[in-house]
């Protein structure tokens, strides 16, 4: 490369032989080569993952020979269970390189507010569950947000949100029913006392 140092620092783009000639008191040597041999930077690639709260997310990524997330682990694979929507970063390596870091983001839905109102009567109730945009599932079978029963017992449903996350909630109601009382007839003598004349 023109350089006439006995050290010369280099930084090839991709694996290029350099060739050098010593030169002492007139004579020459022959060429001799070095090899800079350059590995390329690892590409890697991992994806986002979306979870209801509660709910764990596998983070996988590629590209590389050997991993280091921003948790200390090293696996190709890890899993984790955020409270609140998280980026999480890896880094591969590969023959000594090292990438850029790649981010991950796991975004946390909140789970769906369910709560049963209960209006009694004599012999039924209603119960609602109603809210916006949610599916139903009665431990009756029914898929309605206010259903009637007829019998005391504990009654649950699970919510679904569009986000497919799921709660539930369950009451418990004692209904108290027309009861027939059947009165009894009793007959009340009354009498004087009786009374000694003698």
């Amino acid at each position: 490369n023109g350089a006439t140092s006995q050290t010369i620092t280099v930084h090839p783009d991709s694996t290029t032989t350099y060739t050098v000639i010593g030169k002492t008191a007139g004579y020459t040597s022959e060429p001799v080569n070095a090899e800079v041999i350059v590995n390329p930077i690892p590409e890697i690639h991992v994806d986002n993952a979306t979870i209801c709260a509660g709910q764990s997310a596998t983070l996988t990524v590629i590209g590389a020979d050997s991993y280091e997330w921003s948790t200390g682990e090293t696996a190709d694979s890890i899993m984790v269970s955020p409270e609140m929507t998280t980026i999480y970063t890896v880094t591969g390596y590969s023959l000594g390189c090292a990438s850029d870091p790649a981010s991950s983001m796991v975004a946390v839905n909140p789970l769906p507010a369910v709560m049963v109102m209960v209006d009694e009567q004599e012999e039924f109730a209603i119960l609602d569950a109603f809210g916006p945009g949610l599916t139903y599932e009665w431990s009756t079978g029914e898929t309605t947000p206010v259903i009637q029963v007829f019998e005391s017992g504990t009654y649950s449903v699970t919510v679904t949100d569009v986000a497919s996350c799921t709660a539930s909630s369950s009451v418990t109601i004692l209904l108290v029913s027309a009861v027939d009382v059947k009165k009894d007839v009793v007959e009340i003598v009354v009498a004087p006392n009786p009374i000694d004349d003698a």
